[in-house]
């Protein structure tokens, strides 16, 4: 039986209207709640008892329908909080792990490695790799339901 706790998942894009009760079905809602569901312009759907924290069938749904999202787990147990993010282009879903302060967080031995360089004096070669640590979610476009 799988672990349940919190998670949450911000969806962008263009949903055509005749996905939207197979995308209604894998939310977990009926197709007449949908704009309920709507916060500045995104589909948000949040569930204090997700799988894992994940919504793994609205995510891989998302991915063939090419909607674009976030999703944060709370984390519980062995299961580190994080950020899993999708658009389209991207060959699979990248993650960050978060603290349980919802911060993102950057392996230790990776700073460490950047800090060397640095003090080396390569500080173009630490900059570069700093930058390789830095993870920006991306910008979502509005939800929106229409077309066929």
């Amino acid at each position: 039986m799988a672990d349940r706790f919190w998670g949450c998942i911000t969806i962008g894009g263009s949903l055509r209207r005749n996905d939207m009760d197979r995308f209604c079905r894998e939310a977990e809602i009926r197709t007449d709640e949908i704009a309920d569901f709507i916060e500045d312009g995104r589909f948000v759907r949040e569930d204090g008892e997700a799988r894992w924290g994940q919504f793994e069938d609205l995510e891989k749904l998302c991915r063939k329908l090419g909607l674009p999202y976030i999703r944060q787990s709370g984390g519980m147990y062995e299961y580190s909080p994080e950020y899993s993010f999708w658009t389209p282009g991207m060959g699979g879903p990248d993650f960050v792990l978060l603290d349980h302060g919802a911060n993102m967080t950057a392996a230790m031995d990776d700073v460490r490695a950047a800090l060397a360089v640095l003090r080396e004096g390569d500080a173009a070669r630490a900059e570069e790799m700093l930058a390789g640590l830095v993870v920006d979610l991306p910008e979502l476009p509005e939800f929106r339901v229409g077309g066929e």
